[in-house]
């Protein structure tokens, strides 16, 4: 290549051989900066600024796309070029590296301790300038520009990034209900990947306290550890963000925990379960992962619900009651908070002493006093049910004449509720 301009003089003719200069600028064509979108076949182009090439003269110009960390001339991640005839000496063509894997590039690599390297990647681009003549011994290269810490020529491979937002599908917020087949989602935000290609995430939810990995049902209804959506990025997706929503339906009602104090109160408490998400493209290359048990927009409460209730005389309505055979009482149970719409239910009545805090044994049958209720909550009702659980109680077992005082000693009784 010519270095220096040279002054050739023929006759009365003056000549200029001035060098030739390249510059050139690399961009992603879908985000047209120097970020380059992670994606199995996604575009760059090279556009290339020449100066002092001979009007009308046939160059081509052969262009190699490297990896900044090795710059291996004889592998390059791709080849491109361009030939043209210049109209002026100063002028622009471009070239276009199509098909580029840049996800293998800069896939997750999981180490032995369970954490995952990302690690961004910067490709540069280096351009040779063939000039192609009618004369053999003039072909040949004429320039180039190989300047690998030259920002302009030079795209990087950003990791895609996930942000996730974990929610009850009936709540819409981070607060989970109880049920068997209680309804959740992920909506997953993404970032820098390739618009028109194919992705798939596996979904997976966690117990927050122990790291257990849940038991979860697809969409077929099977129960399964992991879920796994496929999505194209739509056109929609401005330089390659946007968003996809995984759906997943557990049984919360295993996560509630019932203890006995030595009193004999039990207490019901939930848990944090938070949605852990990898992304791979269409192939299976993985290249991102968003898995933080501390991300509380992608954990989700489960609370039990809440009892209150209210135990009278089925006539009176007063919580007094005559002594007599079957007489008629109502527990009336209110549950608020966390039951799951469309879902069936039952609660437990149990009539004890108050005074001593036992069951009261039914004389004729020799059992418990005690009442299933089931009941079904609704779409309009779920968040605050009532449900009245009947009873039939012989009073009269539960009273005794006292001959020491010549008075009537009656039972004071409560009524326990379990809710299943």
């Amino acid at each position: 290549p010519i270095e220096n301009e040279v002054k050739i003089t023929v006759q009365n003719f003056v000549m200029y051989n001035a060098p030739i200069h390249i510059t050139t600028e690399a961009l992603s064509i879908q985000n047209e900066n120097h970020t380059l979108e992670v994606g199995e076949s996604v575009d760059v182009k090279e556009t290339i600024n020449y100066e002092n090439l001979a009007p009308t003269g046939r160059y081509t110009f052969r262009t190699l796309l490297l990896d900044k960390d090795n710059l291996d001339v004889d592998n390059p991640i791709a080849t491109g070029s361009v030939s043209i005839v210049a109209e002026s000496k100063n002028g622009s063509t471009s070239v276009t590296f199509t098909g580029v894997n840049s996800a293998e590039l800069v896939k997750a690599i999981e180490n032995a301790d369970g954490t995952v390297t990302y690690k961004a990647k910067d490709l540069v681009c280096y351009v040779y300038c063939d000039w192609d003549s009618d004369f053999d011994r003039y072909d040949g290269q004429r320039a180039d520009h190989t300047d690998p810490n030259d920002t302009n020529e030079t795209v990087t491979i950003e990791n895609p990034t996930l942000h996730t937002t974990f929610t009850g599908t009936v709540t819409m917020t981070h607060n989970g209900l109880v049920g068997n087949t209680v309804d959740f989602n992920d909506k997953i935000e993404f970032t820098n990947l390739s618009i028109g290609e194919e992705y798939y995430t596996i979904t997976s939810i966690v117990d927050k306290a122990t790291g257990t990995v849940l038991t979860i049902k697809d969409a077929d209804g099977n129960d399964v550890t992991e879920i796994k959506t496929t999505f194209v990025v739509p056109d929609t997706a401005t330089k390659g963000n946007g968003t996809t929503t995984v759906n997943m339906v557990v049984d919360t009602s295993k996560l509630l925990t019932a203890t006995t104090d030595a009193n004999g109160v039990t207490t019901i408490t939930g848990k944090d379960i938070v949605c852990f998400e990898r992304l791979y493209t269409a192939s299976g290359i993985y290249i991102a992962t968003h898995e933080d048990v501390t991300d509380t927009a992608q954990t989700v409460t489960v609370v039990p619900p809440t009892i209150s209730t209210t135990f009278v005389d089925s006539v009176t309505n007063e919580h007094l009651t005559p002594i007599g055979q079957d007489v008629p009482l109502t527990d009336i149970v209110k549950v608020t908070d966390n039951l799951n719409p469309n879902e069936s239910y039952y609660v437990i009545g149990s009539v004890m002493n108050a005074e001593t805090g036992e069951a009261l044994i039914d004389k004729e049958t020799g059992k418990p006093i005690e009442v299933r209720k089931d009941f079904t909550t609704t779409a309009e009702n779920y968040n605050n049910i009532t449900v009245n659980v009947d009873f039939s109680v012989d009073t009269v077992d539960f009273v005794e004449w006292d001959a020491t005082t010549n008075t009537l000693k009656t039972t004071k009784m409560v009524c326990f509720e379990r809710l299943y």
